[in-house]
């Protein structure tokens, strides 16, 4: 991961693609989605990678699941969503 001296709100097409993994229904998916209008972008993977690592202040309530990865269901498909998040957004 690349560290940035700051961090930043999501962009639009982050918030996008939060949206879509975030749009099942499963445990703490509403938790979830009620945090990303506080979510913070604090680092980015290298690069090249559209990949970041996210935070969100103690402040806003936590969802019950594990800290850390998860794996949302996929729509009417036994496929599941990765863990990082991408963004062809530089």
């Amino acid at each position: 991961m690349t560290d940035h001296p700051s961090s930043r709100l999501l962009s639009p097409l982050e918030l996008k693609i939060f949206g879509k993994l975030l749009g099942s229904e499963f445990p703490g998916a509403a938790e979830l989605r009620n945090q990303l209008p506080k979510t913070r972008v604090k680092g980015h993977w290298g690069a090249d990678s559209p990949s970041i690592d996210v935070e969100v202040p103690d402040s806003v309530p936590a969802a019950p699941i594990e800290t850390g990865s998860f794996r949302p269901p996929a729509p009417s498909s036994t496929a599941r969503a990765t863990s990082s998040v991408s963004s062809s957004s530089g």
